[in-house]
């Protein structure tokens, strides 16, 4: 049987890194609400609608999107985490849902690879032995 996943984007609460770098309240939010069309039949922007302007850091949000996702047919969730040498960003969704076990819906993670202004980020990954151990350590506490 095929299960469907949803790529889940955790940029949809602020955090002072962006707040630093967009200036404060940054979210993804804004970007969704300034999108305009590009070509014939774009329809943009796509504001949200059952559960409008969501903030990631409230657990009743978290849960009512498990909800929503299960309705329709969404086995799970794929969390977009950012690891930047050691600095973890955006991560207080998917620790929450660590820490609280809800929502209760299955998922798994996805590591955001990007680097560079043109993301947000004036961070930089670094491939090495430490921070790989680093990462896989941090990473464990999801498979326990």
């Amino acid at each position: 049987m095929t299960t469907f996943l949803s790529f889940y984007l955790p940029q949809y609460h602020p955090i002072p890194e962006n707040d630093n770098w967009w200036g404060k309240g940054f979210t993804d939010w804004i970007n969704v609400s300034s999108a305009r069309p590009r070509f014939r039949g774009h329809h943009q922007p796509h504001l949200p609608a059952d559960l409008g302007f969501y903030d990631l850091r409230l657990s009743e949000t978290r849960v009512a999107q498990a909800s929503l996702a299960r309705a329709y047919g969404i086995g799970g969730f794929c969390y977009y985490h950012y690891w930047f040498n050691g600095k973890l960003l955006l991560d207080q969704p998917l620790r929450e849902v660590l820490n609280e076990g809800k929502p209760d819906f299955p998922f798994c993670m996805c590591w955001a690879n990007e680097t560079g202004p043109e993301h947000g980020m004036a961070l930089t990954v670094r491939s090495s032995l430490t921070n790989h151990i680093q990462r896989t350590t941090w990473f464990a506490i999801f498979l326990t």
